[in-house]
């Protein structure tokens, strides 16, 4: 292409989840800054915003994060406990939670300990637990692996955090 960008790289994806797939672009500007996170084919965050403009929506990548980095914006960490797949072990999961988030556990000072949600999920309801503000647990990429582990994968959650710094000038993310 022509312009400022010309000749320099920038890459377009097909980014999915459990649910569906979708285009994405990374411009130059972010290639540059995020595109060595492409060689892995591990899982990661991307922040950007929906284009229209083509006919299929495309989401243009802004910012991009391992899922292994940690949150910027601590919120909940939300754990979804599902009866199917415990096959009778609910009680020990429950106390490893407990555990996990005694306020007596020692953690290093730099990790930061966030609140914790627990949705217990059966064939007839969904029950939701919240301990006391003082149940927290640290916000590690260990912790996280440690409860997808005993949960199951898509049980583990932050709610009402943000895992990639954003831009407080850019008022892209304003736009509807």
């Amino acid at each position: 292409r022509n312009g400022r960008s010309a000749g320099q790289k920038m890459a377009i994806l097909t980014v999915e989840d459990i649910g569906a797939s979708a285009e994405a672009v990374m411009f130059t500007d972010c290639y540059a800054k995020f595109g060595h996170l492409l060689e892995s084919d591990q899982p990661k965050f991307i922040l950007g915003r929906i284009d229209h403009s083509r006919g299929d929506p495309q989401i243009i990548v802004d910012k991009m994060s391992p899922v292994d980095g940690s949150p910027l914006e601590k919120g909940r960490l939300r754990v979804i406990v599902r009866s199917e797949t415990l096959n009778g072990s609910g009680r020990g999961v429950i106390e490893q939670l407990s555990a996990m988030s005694d306020p007596e556990r020692p953690t290093p000072e730099e990790v930061e300990r966030v609140p914790i949600d627990v949705l217990v999920e059966t064939p007839e309801s969904w029950i939701e637990l919240r301990p006391s503000e003082d149940r927290r647990v640290a916000l590690t990429p260990e912790t996280v692996r440690t409860l997808s582990d005993m949960l199951g994968l898509g049980t583990v959650r932050l709610l009402g955090g943000v895992s990639i710094e954003l831009n407080k000038k850019d008022d892209r993310r304003r736009r509807a």
